[in-house]
């Protein structure tokens, strides 16, 4: 058996230290961010998103192996991991999942697979994710994180078969919920197939627990995590930070966790062929708890500061 190692990130972003905040402790208690030194060490996680900022100290020294670069169908032409993050948005996403400073896993394989955002792209660079997991053998050993969805009835049939296809491959799926001020439910695919599939669909929280009012809800609403006030990884070329809001950015967190869970090895149902996707969802549901009396159940890591 392995010897667990808990490691304390001291200092950690607010953000960050919700996710080890134990049941019962009070916030301004704790001291850092825990976690497993594991730290999602073996697992690959796919960032469907603008790229990443390669003058950001959190591209730079990133943990686990090196991170790899998948390109859709605009981006091939120029493919090249010095392209910039033009608008950030990439940036902090991955950050959130594997970042030394931001990231809620530290040694986990990160690929970025930059898109445009338009439908073309997004359906070019998932097709790209399904073929590099086949290739590369990861069947249980990955964790794709999207923050984007569609509402042309054109792609249903598409995001259907694709869904289907990562849930046999036994990979982890996590989405955002998506923003909207309105309060409204969910209402883009692929997360409207939460119904259907164990798709990990994420809403956002402030800095108290409590649900973000841009955060899409409704039942499928798998999970929430911070969302308001992230500090994470720019693409500017100055290797600057920044501070946004979004469940673009709740979510890459949450796909930190399925790969940190993943490579803990606590939990025998995540080694079940056919149902690795849905025992991920069920167990992070599980350990997820609010934070405030009136908040929605926020992610949480099992450890403790």
């Amino acid at each position: 058996l392995r010897t667990r190692a808990v490691v304390e990130q001291a200092n950690a972003v607010p953000e960050l230290k919700r996710f080890s905040q134990v049941p019962g402790t009070e916030f301004d208690s704790m001291t850092g961010y825990s976690y497993d030194s594991s730290s999602g060490t073996g697992i690959t996680v796919y960032v469907i998103d603008t790229g990443f900022g390669t003058d950001s100290d959190e591209y730079k020294n990133m943990g686990g192996e090196p991170p790899r670069w998948l390109f859709a169908a605009s981006e091939k032409a120029d493919a090249s991991e010095s392209d910039e993050d033009e608008n950030s948005h990439g940036s902090c996403a991955g950050s959130k999942v594997n970042g030394p400073t931001y990231g809620v896993v530290k040694n986990a394989n990160l690929v970025i697979v930059k898109a445009q955002e338009t439908l073309g792209d997004t359906v070019s660079a998932m097709n790209e994710v399904l073929a590099d997991i086949v290739k590369n053998k990861l069947n249980g050993k990955a964790v794709i994180n999207m923050s984007r969805g569609g509402k042309f009835p054109k792609i249903i049939t598409f995001m259907e078969k694709w869904t289907a296809a990562t849930v046999k491959l036994d990979v982890i799926l996590v989405l955002s919920a998506g923003n909207d001020e309105a309060g409204i439910e969910i209402n883009e695919f692929p997360q409207l197939l939460a119904d259907e599939y164990p798709i990990i669909n994420v809403g956002a929280v402030d800095e108290t627990g409590k649900n973000a009012t841009f955060s899409k809800g409704g039942p499928l609403v798998t999970v929430m995590a911070p969302g308001v006030n992230i500090i994470c990884a720019s693409g500017d070329p100055s290797g600057a930070d920044q501070d946004i809001d979004g469940t673009s950015f709740a979510a890459p967190a949450v796909a930190g966790l399925a790969a940190y869970l993943l490579a803990l090895g606590d939990y025998p149902d995540l080694a079940v062929t056919g149902s690795v996707a849905a025992n991920m969802r069920d167990i992070i549901t599980s350990m997820a708890y609010p934070r405030i009396t009136d908040g929605g159940p926020v992610a949480y890591n099992g450890e403790g500061a």
